[in-house]
Formats: C-alpha cells, sequence, structure tokens
C-alpha cells in the first residue's frame, strides 16, 4: 500500500498527521522534514530568554516518540531532491518514494534579505527550534543587536534580549512596532514603552 506523505514536521505538519492517524490507523505515513523533528510550539522561540528555558525545556515531544505515537516512519534532517506530483513520487536521499496522497505543511520561511558587507556571518534568523539551538553561544559576545522587523516576533526578541542586558535596535518601515496588528494609539503606546527600557 503506498503511503501517505507529510513534508514538514512542524505543528501543521504534525497536526495533519494526528488528524489521519485518528481517522486511518492502517495506511503507512510518512514524515519528512529538513530539521530534527522535534515538537515544539514555535511561539515559544520568542520569548524562551524571558523564561530562562533552554532548548530542551522547548521540546515538547522528541521526534522518535512522535514517530510512535504517529505509527509513521520519519525522515529527519532530509532535503526533498525531487517531487513529480503527477507520478507521485518523491525522491530523497537518493530513493523515490511512490505516495498515495501528499501533504506540504513547510511552515513560513524567513525572509531572505540580500545583504553584503564584512558582517555577513552576523546574521542569524530565529525560525525554528534548530535556529534557536545555535542562538546562545552567538548571543555570548553580542552587547549591540539590531533586529529587523518590528512584528510580533522581532518585538519578543527585543523585549527578551532587552531584559537580559543587550543593546537593542528594532528597524522597521512602519511609524510604530506591530502596525498590521495594532491601532496607532497602543502602537505608539508601545514604542513608548520599548524607548523607556
Amino acid at each position: 500500500m503506498d503511503p501517505v506523505v507529510i513534508i514538514g514536521s512542524g505543528l501543521a505538519g504534525y497536526t495533519v498527521a494526528k488528524e489521519w492517524r485518528a481517522k486511518d490507523k492502517e495506511t503507512p505515513l510518512v514524515i519528512i522534514t529538513e530539521d530534527d523533528g522535534d515538537f515544539y510550539s514555535k511561539p515559544q522561540l520568542s520569548v524562551a530568554y524571558a523564561k530562562q528555558k533552554s532548548v530542551d525545556d522547548l521540546v515538547m515531544t522528541p521526534s522518535q516518540e512522535m514517530a510512535k505515537q504517529l505509527n509513521a516512519t520519519l525522515h529527519t534532517m532530509t532535503v526533498i531532491e525531487e517531487m513529480d506530483t503527477v507520478e507521485k513520487t518523491v525522491t530523497f536521499n537518493g530513493q523515490t518514494l511512490v505516495y498515495r496522497d501528499s501533504v506540504l505543511a513547510m511552515g513560513g520561511q524567513s525572509r531572505a534579505l540580500s545583504i553584503q558587507g564584512d558582517a555577513v556571518d552576523e546574521v542569524v534568523s530565529v525560525n525554528s527550534l534548530m535556529d534557536y539551538r545555535a542562538i546562545p553561544e552567538w548571543l555570548v559576545s553580542k552587547k549591540k543587536i539590531a533586529i529587523m522587523g518590528a512584528g510580533l516576533v522581532g518585538m519578543e526578541l527585543a523585549n527578551d534580549w532587552g531584559q537580559i542586558g543587550r543593546d537593542i535596535h528594532v528597524i522597521d518601515p512602519g511609524h510604530y512596532p506591530l502596525m498590521n496588528l495594532l491601532p496607532a494609539t497602543l502602537g505608539e503606546t508601545l514604542l513608548d514603552c520599548f524607548k523607556k527600557q
């Protein structure tokens, strides 16, 4: 029996897998992910420092346990080489797998910036638990940090890293933080609070 293939092991991928398993216990299930497959709450990444949480604290269910709970074959640290939606095949690690149905649950990506200069290797993004794993070591030597974007995640990181003594500069084209989420009066009040901090 050809499997159902889910590409991505974030909240969307695992939620689809859980719902699928609730309805179908027999069809083979294959989950393919570029990261380590541990299940975690992505919103916790941007507030972890203020809550003094380690990477291990953020993992709600390790990948091996997720595979077991879902009766799934889980391929971690795996990049899709090719996908043919007509022939219903996916190729990875040099092997081609025929699937019955597929779900693309690859989540959001950080916006790629075209950056030049002598500090390009100092630019980091925090978009996954794997990104977060590298941050503590990176953060140790940083005294002044520029955060690109005054959205929810940018402002949560600004708050967290400001609380641990870093000099934070948030750069955004908007007139105030969370401009797409807040009315002007509230956004300007938030801006004043951050300026005081």
